[in-house]
């Protein structure tokens, strides 16, 4: 949990910010002096829920006790809540390697696209430009080889800029989904190949506010999510956002979880799946179909009553940094989970 930042919605909606620590409300400006409040920051002016356009994040050293009297002062503030920071829903294994795809093994490499039949899949489309995917997570590798003929704009959507990443977990979202692949006679531009690779992604690092600002301003037809906050539970907000974006007709998709280690493998927020099940919650399955991890690691799935499908979830062959654009080797490596993958691979075992 974040320890300076709250959500705030003021009960006259009428009151605006008159600087950037104030209101036009003399009563609020009181509590915030009061607390210390440094910021105020409009969330969502663009929503088209009126609640969401009128909420602010508030920040302070002394969140917990500002917290705590909001909630009291029903006359100035109509709902209030504490701010959670964005968990990614799997994290990357060592880089290690394998064997090189000519082998045909079935629990390794792109075995997942094997699994679902990509080829028969491929016969009927290979992906639509048209469509809008927006996927949002913690940044992206845009000069990557599998991504930098896929992201479009070039450069973060919400605040139009090329953000640096601090982990590899986007990069490899993004490569998951839309990995640049070519048809026979082509000369790629990296070695991996993905489901829909004539999709094009929009990208951005800036959770609920880029996944509304996507549906709601962009028109994204698809938002992809593999990340949670750390609370478990619904909030008036994070349900707002939620309504807001179906009702556009984005369809949301979003990861169950990694078993126990998220919400003790109960239902995930934001988008659950729980209080609107036009959410498609998807969750894992190993190389022979097992709803459980074949390695000996930590729980890696969960499955609760809203998960919608599953799909191949675990020893995922997806990308990460590759060092602004350069092939240094190696820039994939083995996701799905938390997966300690204990297998080496030398260079001159992989494909260049």
């Amino acid at each position: 949990m974040c320890d300076d930042k709250i959500w705030v919605t003021f009960a006259d909606t009428a009151t605006l910010l008159s600087g950037n620590k104030a209101t036009t409300n003399t009563d609020i400006n009181t509590i915030f002096e009061e607390y210390d409040v440094t910021n105020i920051v409009p969330l969502f002016p663009f929503a088209k829920t009126p609640m969401l356009r009128h909420t602010y994040e508030v920040r302070t050293q002394k969140a917990s006790s500002l917290y705590l009297r909001i909630s009291k002062e029903k006359e100035l503030f109509s709902l209030c809540d504490r701010v959670y920071e964005p968990q990614n829903l799997y994290n990357p294994s060592d880089w290690m390697w394998y064997h090189t795809v000519s082998h045909n093994i079935t629990n390794d490499w792109l075995w997942s696209l094997v699994k679902i039949q990509a080829s028969d899949a491929w016969d009927i489309t290979k992906g639509d430009t048209t469509i809008k995917i927006a996927v949002v997570d913690d940044g992206f590798d845009y000069l990557h080889p599998e991504l930098q003929s896929k992201i479009y704009p070039p450069y973060d959507f919400y605040t139009g800029i090329q953000e640096p990443a601090n982990s590899n977990h986007g990069t490899s979202v993004a490569s998951i989904l839309a990995a640049e692949t070519v048809d026979q006679g082509e000369t790629p531009l990296g070695s991996m190949a993905s489901i829909g690779y004539n999709s094009k992604i929009m990208v951005s690092q800036h959770y609920l506010q880029a996944c509304l600002y996507a549906s709601t301003v962009l028109n994204a037809e698809i938002l992809s999510i593999s990340w949670y906050y750390s609370s478990c539970t619904a909030s008036d907000y994070l349900l707002a956002i939620e309504q807001e974006i179906l009702n556009n007709g984005t369809l949301i998709v979003r990861a169950a979880g990694n078993g126990s280690v998220n919400c003790g493998g109960g239902r995930l927020y934001p988008f659950s799946g729980h209080e609107d099940d036009r959410v498609i919650v998807v969750s894992s399955t190993d190389f022979e179909d097992y709803h459980t991890s074949p390695f000996d690691s930590v729980e890696t799935v969960s499955h609760y009553p809203e998960v919608t499908i599953c799909a191949p979830g675990y020893h995922i062959m997806g990308a990460r940094h590759s060092h602004n654009g350069s092939v240094d080797w190696p820039y994939f490596g083995g996701w799905g989970g938390n997966i300690p993958i204990n297998t080496n691979c030398s260079r001159s075992l992989c494909p260049n």
